[in-house]
């Protein structure tokens, strides 16, 4: 893993987030917390105010989950209960809690995690000391907004991007789109992308590094949909996807693939392009390197940011070719893919 310096602020590139799933979904939840919500509706005016800008909310607990106010006052847990400036979530063990930030900032946070929200304005900050915190942004946010996730020695600016967080290693996990981290010990910064991690030390230096779907925590996965497993050629079965691993032996990317393609030997440049569903006048570019028939380098720029996998000459720390989300198919199956997408795409 390679440290990296950068500027101290943040720098925000991202990529849509429509495959992650919506955190907070699904059936209602039992347990010690589900059991005493009641409807909210009783804050005061002054606390609404200072809300209109995102307005939070525990969308739904589970297990034993405490929330205290300001001043660390413990507050009845309620439907859709309002969170507010200053106030922080903690769960305990086999316990979660699911929160709404204002319908497009998802959380969940794992069991025995700890969480609190410093709201300004437009300007929202989750403070985590303690335990996971799974994200989900599913809008980019507007110019004006800013969104912080904090841990006690990094801080990771997101404008659009889904991912998770793990404040005892000081690690960010991105699965979709892009973001930087930084500290400001040392003013170093650096971007990540999907399915790559940066943790930060206490001496303020940082590094990254891939990571592979069988490091996606249970609490994330289960919030992930169906399509971001299948898109990567997986099982959305979280336990297919370790019996795989066990029962797949080891290879190599240089090895070549079974499936029949006239595409089988020599270099070839594989290049998608289409126009952006944000700004027609942004072009999205994929492009794609394969050597005897096996994807060995891949790389993106499009509206919401780049990234590359691979181990080509002049990058370092990328995530590994398997890990790109059409590694497996052959020039012919990534074409018609592709085309299927709207790309018009060219073969070098």
């Amino acid at each position: 893993m390679k440290k990296m310096r950068a500027a101290l602020w943040v720098i925000i590139l991202v990529l849509a987030c429509a495959g992650c799933g919506n955190a907070g979904g699904g059936d209602d939840a039992g347990g010690e917390a589900s059991d005493s919500i009641v409807d909210a509706s009783d804050r005061n005016a002054d606390n609404e105010e200072e809300n209109t800008a995102s307005t939070m909310r525990l969308e739904k607990a589970e297990g034993s989950v405490a929330v205290a106010d300001g001043d660390g006052k413990d507050q009845e847990l309620r439907e859709k209960m309002l969170l507010f400036s200053g106030y922080s979530i903690e769960t305990q063990g086999k316990s979660f809690s699911w929160f709404n930030l204002d319908d497009t900032k998802l959380a969940k946070m794992d069991e025995n995690t700890k969480a609190s929200i410093v709201k300004e304005g437009r300007n929202l900050k989750l403070l985590v000391d303690s335990g996971h915190l799974y994200f989900n942004i599913t809008e980019p946010l507007e110019e004006d907004e800013t969104f912080e996730i904090r841990t006690s020695t990094m801080t990771v600016g997101i404008r659009g991007t889904c991912g998770w967080v793990d404040a005892d290693l000081n690690r960010v996990y991105i699965l979709r789109g892009a973001v930087s981290c930084a500290t400001e010990v040392q003013a170093l910064e650096m971007e990540i992308e999907p399915f790559m991690y940066a943790e930060c030390g206490t001496d303020g230096t940082i590094w990254q590094d891939g990571f592979d779907p069988t490091e996606i925590p249970e609490f994330v996965w289960e919030e992930m949909e169906p399509e971001f497993f299948e898109e990567l050629g997986l099982s959305p079965d979280r336990e297919d996807l370790f019996r795989e691993s066990e029962s797949r032996p080891e290879s190599s990317a240089e090895e070549s693939p079974s499936k029949e393609t006239v595409y089988g030997s020599g270099t070839y440049h594989i290049v998608g392009e289409c126009p952006s569903e944000y700004d027609d006048s942004f072009t999205d570019v994929h492009e794609f390197i394969y050597v005897d028939g096996v994807m060995t380098f891949a790389e993106y720029d499009d509206y919401d940011g780049k990234g590359a996998w691979g181990t080509a000459d002049g990058y370092v720390d990328m995530p590994d070719i398997e890990t790109q989300p059409y590694y497996g198919l052959t020039v012919e199956e990534l074409v018609e893919k592709m085309e299927s997408q709207g790309f018009t795409v060219t073969i070098k």
